[in-house]
């Protein structure tokens, strides 16, 4: 069957590149694998006119069998938008609206966009079988995962459990969405010269450079209450080591890609697991780097020496409070003790520490800011970065924010992209003022594309307080 995905557009795209959309990439290839005919079109770095003229003239132009959607609450917008839009234009074109909020708010989605159904949880398996249903004539509403509408109400077929067989996917499908002219199109060649020759005296800078963005992981084993994993129940799921380290190689060929970011949110949660695919990496990806993240309790020299060998040249540290108080109260249950030790064994082996905080979650105030601050002093990250908390959908701070009316009825039938600011506990003012005690410290250098040696092209985006 001819199938079109489509990546809506990002309201605030990063400033770096960080390859196709991955699970849209990753679901084309595993409808490639089973003979489906598969295009795409990525708008996330388009505006929302652009996105509706173009897929309704691929629409008319290819004639798919289905077109699929990826929602996120970001850009639910432009998402449930381009669904009606189709549906207009084609009433009788299947549409399946997929991603973390058509998971989290199917009936909304349904009802604002029109789409045949909402796709809930992974879609691996149930998109396939989607397909598999329509071109048998067979009753879709027997598929695993979906939602759908049926007089004025929302119905769900059997839950979706979560895909296990992460070994078992086929490569994610990056050439659908051009990777190779994009990943050369912001590539800065001269970004870590400059860096060096520009930096602040006895300090390191970031250069901002795309990567090529992929998950050895899903999941995690805490349920810290803003992370959209809170209210997840499942075990973390994870590639084994040689198959990650195997497609990163793929992918470094593929693209002559030196750059990549492992998007886990709790990376080194295995240690063994990532000292054994450290090794693979050396072997089947020489001479790339890479940057992730991972909780401060979970490093340790050894692993540390084991990352920058494998190529890894950033660690971020989500630390978000130094009161135990708060700590609890946000389920994180951080082992602040040990928050030194593995900022000092990272700079040690030679990689970037990120220090990452948070001001205004639950328990928060001045005086678990100024213990945080007092807490920090000496851990010499090379970026701080402070965050004040927001609400998303699917997390356990949600409800909170809903019933303290942080979160209004209807908010989710506007398109405002930006999430909410929790202020359950403390007025925007008062988080302000408790950011302003943990200041930020960030110097990124970023190369022009067509800069040599130097010469033109030189941007200082962000440089902020802490002496930078």
């Amino acid at each position: 069957m001819k199938v079109l995905l489509v990546n809506p557009p990002n309201p605030e795209p990063p400033p770096s590149y960080f390859g196709p959309p991955l699970g849209l990439s990753l679901l084309s290839a595993v409808l490639k694998r089973r003979g489906d005919e598969v295009s795409g079109l990525d708008f996330d770095r388009a505006d929302r006119g652009s996105m509706i003229r173009e897929t309704l003239a691929a629409a008319r132009a290819a004639r798919p069998g289905l077109v699929g959607i990826s929602c996120q609450s970001s850009n639910r917008g432009a998402a449930l938008a381009l669904s009606r839009r189709l549906k207009d234009a084609h009433p009788r074109l299947p549409v399946v609206v997929g991603g973390p909020f058509a998971t989290v708010e199917p009936e909304l989605v349904l009802r604002r966009s029109g789409a045949d159904w909402a796709a809930v949880g992974d879609g691996e398996e149930t998109l396939p079988e989607l397909l598999a249903a329509l071109e048998a004539g067979a009753d879709p509403r027997r598929v695993p995962g979906l939602a759908w509408a049926e007089e004025g109400e929302t119905r769900f077929s059997t839950p979706r459990p979560a895909f296990e067989a992460l070994d078992s996917l086929p490569y994610p499908d990056f050439d659908l969405f051009g990777a190779a002219e994009n990943l050369a199109r912001f590539r800065r060649p001269q970004a870590d010269a400059l860096a060096a020759a520009w930096g602040p005296p006895g300090r390191r800078a970031l250069p901002v450079r795309s990567a090529l963005m992929l998950l050895s992981s899903r999941g995690c084993v805490h349920r810290c209450v803003y992370c959209p994993m809170s209210l997840e129940t499942g075990a973390p799921r994870a590639h084994s080591p040689r198959y990650f380290a195997r497609m990163i190689g793929h992918f470094a060929r593929r693209y002559s890609q030196r750059d990549f970011v492992f998007g886990d949110n709790y990376f080194t949660r295995d240690r063994a697991r990532v000292l054994e695919l450290c090794g693979d990496l050396r072997r089947e990806a020489p001479g790339i780097e890479w940057i992730c993240m991972t909780r401060a309790d979970a490093m340790d020299a050894e692993l540390a020496d084991a990352m920058a060998a494998a190529g890894c040249r950033e660690v971020s540290y989500g630390v978000e409070s130094g009161s135990p108080a708060v700590q609890r109260a946000i389920g994180k249950r951080l082992r602040l003790e040990r928050v030194p030790a593995a900022f000092s064994a990272t700079r040690a082996a030679g990689m970037d520490a990120v220090l990452m905080m948070m001001v205004g979650n639950p328990g928060d105030g001045p005086e678990a800011t100024r213990e945080t601050a007092a807490f920090l002093a000496g851990l010499e990250p090379d970026r701080v970065l402070v965050h004040t908390t927001k609400v998303y959908p699917g997390t356990g701070l949600h409800a909170a924010a809903v019933a303290a009316g942080v979160v209004p009825p209807g908010f989710y039938e506007d398109d405002d992209h930006r999430p909410p600011v929790f202020t359950a506990e403390r007025t925007l003012a008062e988080l302000d003022a408790m950011r302003a005690l943990l200041p930020e410290r960030t110097l990124y250098l970023e190369a022009g594309a067509g800069c040599v040696n130097g010469c033109c092209g030189l941007r200082r985006p962000a440089a902020r307080a802490a002496g930078a």
